[in-house]
């Protein structure tokens, strides 16, 4: 399988030229070129998903808003319907009333954004094997709030005991306490970065001040990290403020 996690950046006018509106060509042309078997989106709103449901017929779309009202910013999946079949879907709030939307987590520093995590529990068709694949979009402000959530979506993931794929935005470098305590789950859970040679994937607009790695794609499935990449932006434009990142994933018996 092919797996993508993207980062989409919502509506802006701080970006200017950058802005969605100007974007979403290039955003389906990375899709449409490398026709992922599963995405994990991040900073889809509303119109967004409607966007992209309405222009990629191809995948089925899964995750709402992560606000009290289930509208705002989504972590969203799609899957190739023709390849996938759905067995169960859920997202829950990274807080301690993970099924009240909107809720935070308190007792740490988390900004005022909630954080979501999505699951879908996917059965291929050619070979009847199910896994869980999870998108998470973590907290920006502060560091603490990231290891904690963390630490709630990997045991969300240990209960499961199927094969996952995990990707996302998780705003924190290879080095951060969050990233390790997720590759230190290798002897519980098998746990790999598919992406580990990937050295860069928020670029700001090519900003290099900011030229950092904290998008990563998971998995205990069978992987060579050696095989993924980041969607190169077309010439003299960009598609998203971070690289869409992909990984070859193997799903067998």
């Amino acid at each position: 399988m092919k797996i993508m996690t993207f980062n989409l950046r919502i509506p802006s006018k701080v970006d200017g030229e950058n802005i969605f509106e100007f974007r979403k060509p290039y955003v389906l042309d990375v899709v449409r070129n490398e026709m992922p078997d599963v995405i994990g989106f991040q900073e889809a709103n509303d119109d967004m998903i409607a966007f992209l449901q309405e222009n990629l017929p191809a995948y089925y779309f899964l995750g709402h808003g992560r606000e009290k009202n289930y509208t705002g910013e989504a972590p969203l999946i799609a899957y190739r319907w023709e390849k996938f079949m759905l067995h169960g879907f859920t997202e829950e709030m990274l807080s301690f009333e993970p099924q009240k939307n909107g809720t935070r987590l308190e007792g740490v520093n988390q900004s005022r954004c909630p954080r979501a995590f999505a699951v879908a529990e996917l059965v291929c068709k050619e070979n009847h094997e199910r896994f869980a694949f999870c998108n998470v979009h973590t907290d920006h402000m502060d560091q603490n709030a990231v290891f904690a959530e963390c630490v709630i979506l990997m045991q969300h993931i240990g209960r499961r005991a199927l094969p996952f794929i995990l990707t996302g935005d998780f705003n924190a470098t290879p080095d951060s306490l969050a990233i390790q305590m997720i590759n230190a789950t290798s002897e519980s859970l098998g746990t790999v970065d598919a992406t580990a040679n990937i050295k860069t994937s928020f670029h700001n607009y090519g900003r290099k001040d900011t030229d950092f790695k904290i998008d990563y794609i998971f998995t205990n499935l069978k992987t060579d990290p050696s095989e993924s990449y980041a969607v190169p932006n077309p010439e003299g434009k960009y598609y998203s403020d971070h690289y869409a990142l992909c990984a070859k994933i193997m799903l067998e018996k």
